[in-house]
């Protein structure tokens, strides 16, 4: 049954149909056109595509998203400056734990 109270955008639809339409235009590129038949294999694709990214929560948070949401910004790299500090002293505590050397 269709919940007529909620009026929110599918936004999970929305990027679904939008990351499977990026692949297809990509794929295009390479893909020899034969007529209808083409066209119908990639109407079978996009919809195996959407499948895959719906129904697996495919999505990304852009750096304007995040910025939006007031989070902190991502390198080039994809980590944010807190997460280098815990990995980095993670690290620095990793090399002040003794090494033990097995016996020969």
């Amino acid at each position: 049954m269709i919940d007529l109270g909620d009026m929110r955008p599918d936004r999970r639809r929305q990027r679904a149909q939008m990351f499977a339409a990026e692949v297809l235009r990509i794929v295009n590129r390479y893909v020899c056109d034969h007529g209808e038949e083409n066209h119908d294999n990639m109407k079978h694709l996009h919809r195996e595509l959407f499948g895959l990214f719906y129904n697996q929560g495919f999505d990304t948070v852009t750096d304007l998203d995040r910025a939006n949401a007031g989070l902190p910004l991502r390198d080039d790299k994809g980590w944010t400056a807190d997460e280098l500090r815990m990995l980095e002293h993670a690290r620095i505590a990793a090399m002040g734990r003794p090494v033990f050397m097995p016996k020969e």
